[in-house]
């Protein structure tokens, strides 16, 4: 990834995704400029307590930065599912609730996802224009959220996974990520070997679970390319200067985003 400061905000860029000037796209950080580094800064989530005001202004300079009207800057209403919406002309507000996953072909559009530890992912199909913004905890990535999202698009706009640009952007990291038993178990059913997504497991059956791993795995069972996957190794727990953390200040915390558009 590239760290950049533009349009005055401190962002992050994906190498791979820089390379196609018919999309734009940026991973934002707690960081508006390098002048404020407040604990929730620049905060794009509207959670309990926030000055949703504040939160409509960031929003607004991401629309710009990404060259979209804000009105077509789309969030889904992210419950952990593996529920995929596509956008159009006609989608509704109502129609994003229990959603974590958001495909488009419509130029003009942005799609983000909010996270603050689980894992972002964006797509992008170069041959048929379509783009794509995942968001992948450990009930996601159990649920195949990102097979989902490249089902959906291979059957509304014909990609094929050879041909797909996939970025895995900052969040928690496998040594950072210890979960209880139960949640292993799921992952376990899911992969045959689980050798490098879960690690140091104790007396208790609790361990440490690789996110990252477990959704590339599935991205290249799929078919996707590995020259084509990009992560971006960055610890949401180890980097709180730059990003919000769930798992170190707590639920209530900020969210940072991470968005691509089709340009017009």
């Amino acid at each position: 990834m590239i760290w950049v400061l533009e349009n005055n905000l401190c962002i992050f860029k994906f190498k791979k995704l820089t390379a196609f000037k018919s999309i734009n796209h940026c991973v934002t950080t707690k960081i508006d400029d390098l002048n404020n580094q407040s604990s929730m800064g620049f905060n794009l989530g509207y959670l309990p307590g926030v000055n949703v005001d504040s939160v409509a202004t960031n929003r607004k300079k991401v629309a710009s930065l990404l060259g979209v009207d804000p009105g077509r800057l789309i969030f889904p209403k992210q419950c952990h599912t593996g529920n995929v919406k596509e956008i159009t002309e006609k989608t509704l507000t109502s129609d994003l609730e229990n959603t974590d996953a958001v495909i488009t072909n419509k130029p003009g559009t942005a799609l983000g996802i909010l996270t603050a530890d689980c894992v972002p992912i964006l797509l992008f199909d170069p041959v048929n224009k379509t783009i794509a913004a995942v968001h992948a905890g450990w009930r996601g990535t159990v649920s195949k959220i990102v097979l989902n999202t490249l089902s959906t698009m291979t059957q509304r706009f014909k990609t094929s996974p050879a041909d797909v640009i996939v970025c895995l952007g900052p969040s928690i990291s496998q040594k950072n990520y210890q979960v209880g038993p139960e949640v292993l178990e799921k992952f376990r059913e899911l992969f045959k070997n689980t050798s490098r997504i879960i690690a140091h497991v104790n007396d208790e059956g609790r361990g440490n679970l690789n996110l990252w791993e477990a959704n590339i795995r599935q991205l290249v069972e799929y078919g996707v390319q590995k020259q084509n996957i990009e992560l971006a190794g960055i610890c949401t727990f180890e980097n709180t200067n730059k990003f919000y953390s769930a798992r170190k200040d707590t639920i209530r915390t900020g969210r940072f985003g991470s968005i691509i558009s089709l340009m017009p």
